[in-house]
């Protein structure tokens, strides 16, 4: 007879990085990206730019009242063609007023910063992998003519892979059973 267990606890640390919206942005209010400098959206046609499209850099505009546009071309470089822009009615302030419901469902879900700057948020979820396998074999002579083998294999695992946030880290479970008998 023989039987074996072997059992594994891995935790290994890891660090993720991501942006996540701020308690203000999940209100609507995207201020804070307005940067102060005004740039021209057809800026690529110089003198030709029209000046109603000058616009923070920062901008957000109704996606609803967007649509094409093509900038003049540029005199002092005629060969260089028009280009064509995506221009709309700005939202004041950066305020939405009117976020989707489904929408307000799905920013709850992100975790608050938890770090000043741009990427506002890290995760120091560790990965974890326990692991346990157990074997058993049993021999057995039951006469000169009659011998008899069977065996068991067991295993489990529960692995935690982190992703950039919770909740939408990866779960896997696995779980195996292998029997085997034989006479002769």
């Amino acid at each position: 007879m023989f039987g074996s267990y072997e059992g594994l606890r891995l935790i290994q640390g890891q660090t993720g990085t991501n942006v996540v919206p701020t308690a203000s942005e999940k209100a609507g209010n995207f201020g804070s990206i307005l940067t102060g400098q005004v740039a021209n959206l057809c800026a690529s046609s110089g003198s030709a730019a029209p000046p109603n499209l000058n616009f923070d850099t920062g901008q957000l505009f109704y996606p609803a009242s967007e649509q094409l546009y093509t900038c003049p071309v540029n005199p002092a470089n005629p060969g260089a063609g028009t280009s064509s822009i995506l221009v709309g009615t700005p939202i004041p302030g950066n305020i939405i007023t009117n976020i989707d419901p489904v929408a307000q469902k799905v920013l709850a879900l992100f975790p608050a910063p938890n770090r000043s700057g741009t990427v506002n948020y890290i995760n120091q979820t560790p990965l974890r992998r326990p692991d346990d396998q157990l074997d058993a074999r049993v021999d057995e002579v039951l006469s000169e003519k009659d011998r008899l083998f069977g065996r068991y294999l067991f295993g489990n695992t529960d692995q935690l892979f982190p992703g950039n946030f919770d909740p939408f880290n990866n779960y896997q479970h696995f779980r195996g059973q292998n029997f085997g008998a034989w006479q002769d």
